[in-house]
């Protein structure tokens, strides 16, 4: 007679990862430097490093409380005035906006948390 056993083994794991965030100096000086280097078969550190500068994962787009920004597109806020932004970001990983309207030295470089949090009323933020 056949017979079946069904067992759940649940796994823990702990995973690190790192986040280098250059300004377009920096990325043009580094791609140079591992550009100039012998990358091998592409296996191993040096090939996904250097995959990662040809390719940046996620780099046009940032997830702010479950929804997902086009860091290339620009936005409306809820009274039709356009951002954009700046590709620069804050010291915590923030994207930085910047209100596209003549006379807005007050709204600009403002982390998108921000933007989403004075913006958000209806009909709110939408892309332009």
């Amino acid at each position: 007679m056949a017979e079946a056993t069904k067992s759940t083994r649940t796994v823990t794991t702990t995973e690190e990862s790192y986040t280098l965030t250059l300004t377009p100096q920096e990325y043009a000086y580094l791609t140079a430097l591992v550009g100039d280097q012998p990358r091998g078969h592409g296996d191993g550190a040096s090939g996904t490093i250097w995959d990662a500068l040809l390719t940046p994962a996620n780099g046009d787009q940032f997830t702010h409380n479950g929804v997902t920004y086009d860091l290339t597109a620009e936005y409306l806020d809820a009274s039709g005035d356009r951002w954009k932004f700046t590709g620069a970001r804050d010291s915590n990983g923030q994207p930085l906006i910047s209100c596209l309207v003549e006379d807005s030295a007050g709204y600009q470089d403002w982390p998108l948390s921000r933007f989403v949090e004075t913006y958000s009323y209806s009909p709110g933020i939408r892309r332009a």
